[in-house]
């Protein structure tokens, strides 16, 4: 009878968790303001906006532009899922858009990016001519997955890169093999249920370690330094993670508190902008 208890509670825990994590998918993924909207509340902290975008094929790729056109440039890439408003709170009350230029993509497929994602090389391909245009060269600052797509980016284009800094990201193979819930989004009967966005989340999820396993050889061969802002409360990724890669890189620093979460960006504010003037000195 303990036994059937034990199954029933397992059940149900599984059940909620993945009520959770629906719930949280689809909030992250409600529909952005209009750009109107935005643009007018950048106004009000003094910040004007510029929108870009390209084609990829019949595929698009969208970005923003913001801050001091002849400083140093930022790129700042979001987390999965996401798009680039998530770094709103960060750029209107911190100094950065006070002394950088910064640009903001949505990844691709999120958002106004409609090409197809995936896995990172294919977005690093996406934004190829992000890198080209904006980049000479960027700083590449990512959150979360982005910051396993800031790793991807600076190895295939150095020549575009200045330096990485990585916040909460997902950075070590070791740790970001596949979840359970990772592959029970894969299920027939659950799919129907998912956002777009959440669907696109996993497909990129699920690579990731083979991924990042194949960064590995070429990392040692960059002369940028890397910096890592990792936080011991981190329930999303493991806080060793930034530790892993430092024997692949010559030049790395690690910003390290065990109070920190997974949502530094939000919840840290002046150690983000600390560890990001930090690698514009």
């Amino acid at each position: 009878m303990k036994g059937f208890f034990r199954i029933v509670v397992w059940i149900l825990g599984v059940l909620t968790l993945l009520l959770l994590l629906l719930l949280w998918g689809n909030k992250q993924l409600e529909t952005r303001d209009t750009f109107a909207a935005i643009h007018t509340r950048f106004e009000q902290n003094n910040i004007p906006l510029e929108e870009h975008g390209y084609s990829i094929d019949t595929e698009q790729l969208y970005y923003v532009t913001m801050g001091k056109p002849s400083s140093k440039t930022l790129l700042f890439i979001h987390g999965s899922p996401g798009d680039w408003t998530a770094w709103e709170q960060l750029l209107t009350e911190s100094t950065l858009v006070e002394k950088y230029r910064i640009v903001v993509v949505d990844r691709p497929p999120f958002q106004g990016s409609t090409a197809a994602g995936g896995n990172l090389s294919n977005q690093s391909r996406s934004l190829k001519t992000v890198m080209e245009r904006e980049c000479q060269p960027c700083t590449l600052v990512g959150h979360s997955y982005g910051g396993a797509l800031a790793l991807q980016l600076a190895v295939d284009f150095p020549q575009h890169t200045n330096a990485v800094v990585s916040l909460a990201g997902t950075v070590a193979s070791d740790y970001q093999t596949p979840k359970w819930y990772n592959t029970l989004a894969q299920s027939s009967w659950l799919t129907p249920f998912l956002t777009d966005g959440l669907l696109a989340s996993n497909k990129e999820m699920l690579p990731l370690a083979q991924d990042l396993d194949a960064l590995i050889p070429a990392l040692h061969t960059l002369d940028i330094p890397f910096y890592f802002m990792q936080g011991g409360n981190d329930v999303l990724v493991d806080p060793r993670s930034p530790f892993v890669l430092l024997p692949h890189l010559n030049k790395a620093e690690i910003k390290f508190n065990s109070s920190w979460d997974h949502f530094v960006i939000w919840t840290a504010l002046p150690a983000v902008e600390e560890i990001i003037e930090g690698a514009n000195r």
